[in-house]
């Protein structure tokens, strides 16, 4: 996406030059040259990355042909994030049949263009009682927590729920086991 950052100048001495101090979230500065318009109006093109979210701000620089000089006007703006993040590998795989009693893992890959948050495993219970479970990161992109059955027979259905840093949730993903008694 491109904004164009602008600023409009006047001063009794025609001409003259403007910049624009481009500070990235990260602190990073970018200096851009605007291009004089008009006597009054000076601008730029301005390319956002995708993969660079948070406040910007702007300090502009404009000086005259006597060599005045004013720095004080700034702005900001905010590139949000609204990509929700990315859940695979999800364990156990839909229909995995288990004994009463068994200990299982429930895990999860997730990743996010900016950052995950917390991914949690909403176990509904063949009753209908739900048990949320805080999947913890164990390195790379998988999250995962043991899980013990209980004395329920029947169909546990599990939705991951996947925060990013920027409070985006995806909550698409499922999967599902089964409890049985030993045969």
């Amino acid at each position: 996406q491109t904004i164009e950052i602008v600023i409009n100048a006047t001063d009794n001495n025609a001409g003259g030059t403007a910049l624009a101090n481009v500070t990235y979230p990260n602190g990073t500065v970018q200096q851009l040259t605007l291009a004089n318009v008009t006597n009054q109006k000076f601008n730029s093109s301005f390319v956002l990355s995708n993969s660079t979210k948070g406040q910007y701000s702007i300090t502009f620089i404009v000086n005259d042909t006597a060599g005045n000089i004013n720095n004080s006007v700034s702005t900001n703006f905010v590139v949000l994030d609204n990509v929700l993040p990315s859940v695979y590998g999800l364990l156990p795989l839909n229909g995995t049949i288990f004994n009463l009693g068994s200990a299982l893992e429930i895990s999860a890959n997730a990743t996010d263009s900016v950052g995950v948050n917390s991914v949690i495993a909403n176990v509904v219970y063949p009753d209908g009682a739900t048990n949320n479970l805080v999947l913890a990161s164990v390195g790379g992109n998988k999250y995962n927590s043991s899980f013990s059955v209980p004395t329920q027979q029947g169909r546990y259905n599990i939705t991951i729920l996947a925060n990013d840093t920027s409070n985006n949730l995806n909550n698409t993903e499922r999967t599902y086991f089964t409890v049985s008694e030993l045969n």
